[in-house]
């Protein structure tokens, strides 16, 4: 199973930005065996679809709508992305949950969207300090999972890319804390035991289970050598092209 690197810009760069960040990204990553993923604002999307056409990038969005269309004033449908050439989509990211109070009934929602449409999620999940701290961090992230993947055929499964983001580990945190191996490990196997349990164990091994929190070029060794990792969801240093690069560059490292 390939690993799958996938870079969240969000709202940081204007289209031609972007546009320069991307053919930086083309030149560094062009001989990766890895799968790798530029998510734009939406604004960039069509400036970089035709860019990329050639290279190792795939095209994601940042979040997509659960209808096709209609009066959804500023949301953004699965025609209208796979019409640019997205083939993922960030669904349910920690940002939106907090800021725009998404529930994880509407992630559900756009999950199934998504998949209907062949746009594989990059579903993300993950607890907050309150729930660490008060030793709830594998009880609130099952119920997370469970609530999100409602509905979800076993055949469908692994098209959906899982990105576990604890929140208290994300850099937007105040008082944030690192994470360590050993506690990636211990979720990213809950994790896989939890679709053991939903599905069956062969079910479960082809859903790549990525790693979200506040990932850079400096603490991806330390990721690596935590168990189950397939992969990252990068944020900030997304936005240096020789810094994601070198992300991207420690998987085809790795044994």
């Amino acid at each position: 199973m390939k690993g799958l690197a996938a870079a969240n810009l969000k709202m940081n760069l204007t289209g031609q930005q972007t546009l320069s960040l991307v053919k930086n990204y083309i030149k560094l990553i062009k001989k990766t065996k890895q799968d790798v993923v530029v998510c734009p604002s939406y604004t960039a999307l069509p400036l970089v679809a035709p860019v990329i056409k050639k290279s190792r990038l795939q095209l994601g969005a940042q979040d997509v709508f659960y209808e096709q269309k209609g009066a959804f004033t500023g949301e953004i449908s699965t025609d209208m992305l796979k019409e640019l050439g997205c083939r993922f989509s960030i669904v349910g990211h920690s940002e939106r949950r907090n800021y725009l109070k998404e529930t994880d009934e509407l992630v559900n929602l756009k999950v199934k969207w998504a998949l209907k449409a062949g746009i594989t999620p990059i579903l993300c999940i993950g607890e907050d300090a309150y729930s660490r701290d008060g030793g709830e961090s594998f009880s609130f992230v099952e119920k997370q999972l469970k609530a999100c993947i409602a509905g979800v055929e076993k055949k469908n499964i692994h098209k959906v890319a899982l990105a576990y983001e604890p929140i208290w580990a994300l850099s937007t945190t105040a008082n944030r804390r690192d994470i360590t191996s050993r506690e990636i490990t211990q979720m990213h196997n809950y994790i896989r035991k939890i679709l053991k349990d939903v599905y069956d164990v062969m079910a479960a091994a082809q859903v790549r289970i990525l790693y979200g929190g506040s990932v850079n070029e400096q603490n991806i060794s330390e990721i690596l050598k935590a168990e189950n990792v397939d992969g990252v969801l990068v944020g900030a240093a997304s936005l240096d092209a020789r810094k994601f690069a070198r992300i991207v560059a420690a998987f085809d490292a790795r044994k």
